[in-house]
């Protein structure tokens, strides 16, 4: 079932950029235009604590969003002596028995994953655990240096079966790195200052980070990544996430899934034509990393484009539950705040307060896309339908 599950995905994700080929596509390959333009959504961090917080505690909390390198996060602050807001009663209630201070990490607004991601206590080792960990300062290390994809092979823990997953991508990758060839950039896109680098830089090239779920130091990373689909929590078997961009990791492929197939449609969407549409209206989640990731590309100067970007709030003011009140960046309230991002008729900019009305072309790709959707779940109940009788 999950194999058939990963290749409606990716027979979704083929249909869906093939409609939007032709009207909003640009000539950049995805996981260039990515790491250049795509900023990462902000993970959302609740410090609970009962009274006034320490001089130490706050210096942890704000330590979180405004130590460099900078991660993607917004911090909030909720004094439990106080009514709690009702959009984090459910929260409390999970950790009320918890030593306070405590800090709960959950998903982007608006993410396909939801929730609560990880609990700890307020200290150095906690903050240090959420913002970074020796994997993901390698996968940022390697996009950086150019990698179009940075393979995240989560273990199962039987050495023999980890181990056999691990040579199958790795050879699969090294086959792909010799037999694909990234688009031609357009001398428009070129002149539109679309790509920071000259062309010659860009390169095919994949890696394989390899993660134990038991490591101490990856534990955030681990959760974010079996958080980020309903039914990954029970399953035992390796995963492997492809992350390219800013951090942003695509579909989970498992056990059976981890084949040919599977690896070869998710390194052709990386390294294919951008749709240049929003970044929420792409496959995959964004990921927590502490990188300066505008310094790593060498800062390049965006140019105005013809379908402006939904970017994320990587340095966000302060939310409080404090008699003054505090609103969570610009553009958004409390409520909006906890609640599903607006997907109907125009994207919402947040930072600019505009709208991006799709185009026509985009409109009928979507049609085409919702009806291959329908398409797939109509297939899928049959083959289950069959399978019990």
């Amino acid at each position: 079932m999950r194999v058939i599950k990963a290749l409606a995905r990716w027979a979704i994700v083929g249909c869906w950029m093939w409609t939007l080929d032709g009207a909003l596509a640009c000539s950049v390959p995805v996981f260039r235009y990515a790491l250049e333009r795509w900023q990462p959504s902000p993970y959302r961090v609740v410090v609970f604590h009962r009274g006034p917080l320490s001089a130490t505690g706050q210096r942890l909390a704000a330590s979180l969003a405004t130590n460099m390198p900078p991660a993607n996060v917004t911090v909030e602050f909720v004094d439990v002596s106080s009514p709690v807001p009702p959009e984090l009663e459910t929260c409390w209630k999970q950790h009320e028995r918890s030593a306070l201070p405590l800090i709960t990490v959950h998903y982007p607004i608006g993410s396909a994953a939801r929730g609560e991601t990880f609990a700890g206590p307020l200290d150095e080792a906690t903050v240090r655990r959420v913002r970074e960990s020796p994997a993901r300062r390698e996968i940022a290390r390697r996009i950086l240096r150019g990698d179009c994809a940075v393979w995240v092979l989560l273990e199962s823990g039987v050495r023999s079966v980890d181990d056999a997953t691990a040579r199958r991508i790795e050879a699969r990758l090294r086959h792909l790195e010799n037999v694909l060839t990234l688009p031609k950039v357009a001398a428009e896109d070129l002149a539109q200052g679309l790509l920071s680098v000259p062309e010659s830089q860009l390169k095919v090239a994949f890696s394989l980070v390899r993660v134990s779920r038991q490591d101490p130091a990856e534990q955030v990373l681990v959760r974010m990544l079996r958080g980020s689909e309903d039914d990954l929590h029970e399953e035992r078997q390796p995963m492997a996430f492809p992350v390219f961009g800013r951090g942003r990791a695509l579909f989970a492929l498992v056990g059976d899934g981890i084949g040919e197939e599977m690896i070869d449609e998710a390194c052709s969407f990386v390294i294919g034509p951008c749709s240049c549409v929003v970044k929420e209206e792409n496959p995959g989640l964004d990921l927590l990393f502490a990188e300066d990731w505008d310094g790593g590309i060498g800062s390049p100067q965006v140019q105005p484009h013809a379908t402006p970007e939904l970017t994320g709030l990587t340095a966000a003011p302060v939310l409080t539950n404090s008699p003054a009140g505090a609103t969570l960046g610009i553009g958004t309230n409390r409520a909006e705040a906890w609640g599903a991002s607006p997907r109907d008729g125009a994207t919402t900019n947040r930072s600019a307060g505009a709208a991006v009305r799709p185009a026509p072309a985009l409109v009928r790709g979507l049609l085409l896309w919702t009806l291959v959707v329908l398409a797939g779940v109509g297939l899928a109940s049959l083959f289950l339908a069959r399978q019990r009788h």
